[in-house]
């Protein structure tokens, strides 16, 4: 059974419940007034018997259809896994995160009983796919199970923050390269130094720590330029924003902490 047949099912057998109610309660309220009368109208607390016993067994005849027939035929399944859904089991309002146990007459196919709105899709509890209650084929407030157990659903991501995050990475990868090329020239410049300065044994040890000195200070001395100059160029670039000012502060400093020596 589909689900919007399932729910045009209830549906109709709410309204029997609701005859049958009302004319078991007409009949109690004949009955009662036939016996009030009765000293007056004999005939009249024959007929108020009569047409209890008529509602009694109507509502046995009822009862009965509902409880063999009419129930056996409602099962529903689900449109996309093929599983089947008990329609009794409590669920949670979409419109009003309300946890509805009463299923019988507030059922997912009927109603909430806290806010009144009839859900227009609900959750399976299988497969997690939304299954369609109703012709709008709306996907506003699902109804799902109440039961924790459930694997959630994925967190949704907007178009947009999908796009930030895209455009944080790309400008993070852009910063870094720019550093690393800073650095590579950086590099050759201490190289030259190197090779300049490279130590002859001949020479005594204070001049070779002079000039290893010199070289270490000369690197050490470019990282600390570089790093102050993309510092200032951060306060230029991002100065209307402080994020963006802030990440790439955070950027230079672990590109310096990681190339000084």
């Amino acid at each position: 059974m589909t689900p919007i047949e399932a729910r045009s099912l209830f549906q109709k057998r709410l309204t029997c419940s609701k005859w049958i109610t009302f004319f078991a309660l007409f009949g109690m309220a004949l009955t009662i007034l036939a016996l009030y009368f009765s000293s007056h109208l004999s005939g009249l607390m024959i007929v108020g018997l009569t047409f209890l016993l008529i509602c009694i067994s109507s509502v046995a005849a009822l009862f009965f259809y509902r409880i063999f027939v009419y129930g056996k035929e409602l099962k529903l399944f689900c449109n996309n896994c093929g599983k089947f859904i008990d329609w009794t089991d409590p669920w949670i309002c979409g419109f009003c995160d309300t946890p509805n146990y009463r299923t019988k007459w507030n059922s997912f196919l009927h109603k909430c009983k806290c806010c009144g709105q009839l859900p227009h899709s609900l959750s399976c509890p299988h497969c997690i796919k939304l299954i369609y209650l109703d012709n709008l084929n709306s996907n506003e407030h699902p109804a799902h199970m109440a039961d924790e157990s459930l694997p959630s659903l994925p967190p949704i991501i907007s178009p947009d923050d999908a796009h930030a995050r895209v455009v944080k990475e790309i400008e993070h990868k852009r910063e870094i390269t720019k550093l690393n090329a800073e650095l590579a020239k950086a590099e050759i410049e201490f190289d030259k130094l190197c090779r300049i300065a490279k130590p002859d044994p001949a020479k005594p040890l204070g001049e070779k720590l002079e000039e290893s000195f010199t070289a270490f200070r000369d690197r050490n001395m470019a990282i600390e330029m570089i790093a102050k100059r993309e510092l200032e160029k951060a306060e230029a670039l991002y100065g209307n924003d402080p994020a963006a000012r802030e990440r790439y502060r955070l950027t230079v400093e672990a590109w310096r902490e990681d190339n000084i020596q």
